[in-house]
C-alpha cells in the first residue's frame, strides 16, 4: 500500500503563495485589455509585477532550497545540451 505524503501547513501556503505569483504573473500582459487611463494601468501592472515577485520569493523561502531545486527541476523548459 503506498502511503500519500502529507504537507505541512507551512508548505501549503508556500506552494499556495508560488501558484499566486505565478498566475499574477501570466496575468501581466492583459492589464493592457483594462479601460483605465494608461497611469492606473502602469500603477496596477507595477504592483502585480512587485507583488508576483515578493510572493514568490518568500514562497520559495518558506519551502526551502531542496524543495525549490526539485521544482525548478520539473518546471525547466528547455533541457540543457551538453
Amino acid at each position: 500500500m503506498v502511503e500519500k505524503k502529507k504537507y505541512s501547513v507551512r508548505q501549503k501556503v508556500a506552494l499556495g503563495m508560488l501558484l499566486i505569483s505565478c498566475l499574477l504573473y501570466v496575468l501581466l500582459p492583459f492589464n493592457i485589455c483594462l479601460s483605465f487611463s494608461a497611469c492606473v494601468i502602469a500603477g496596477i501592472t507595477a504592483v502585480m509585477w512587485g507583488s508576483s515577485e515578493v510572493l514568490f520569493y518568500v514562497g520559495g523561502v518558506l519551502l526551502g532550497k531542496s524543495a525549490m531545486d526539485v521544482l525548478k527541476k520539473k518546471l525547466k523548459l528547455r533541457k540543457n545540451r551538453r
